[in-house]
């Protein structure tokens, strides 16, 4: 019974990954690639604060939550380019 339910399991967690595929690189891209800006700038900008995403505070996190948005949406409207391009 056990690896009935397993193989049903991975089944379908196979199908819900191949529908939300693209949308999950989006979202990890974008997310990552804005924390990384923020902590490029950082090390160029030391004295700037409100780019320290490390040292807490709201001000960081909107604007690494803003700048991800920006990423994601700017992916999103782009998507159906590239998906007609690759094939």
């Amino acid at each position: 019974m056990g690896t009935i339910v397993m193989a049903a399991g991975a089944v379908i967690g196979a199908g819900i990954t191949l529908a939300v595929f693209d949308m999950i690189i989006i979202v990890a891209s974008a997310s990552s690639g804005a924390g990384m800006a923020m902590d490029g700038l950082n090390l160029i900008f030391r004295n700037v604060d409100i780019l320290d995403r490390t040292g807490g505070g709201t001000i960081p996190l909107v604007i690494w939550v803003f700048v991800g948005a920006l990423a994601m949406s700017w992916q999103f409207m782009n998507l159906a380019k590239w998906l007609k391009n690759t094939g």
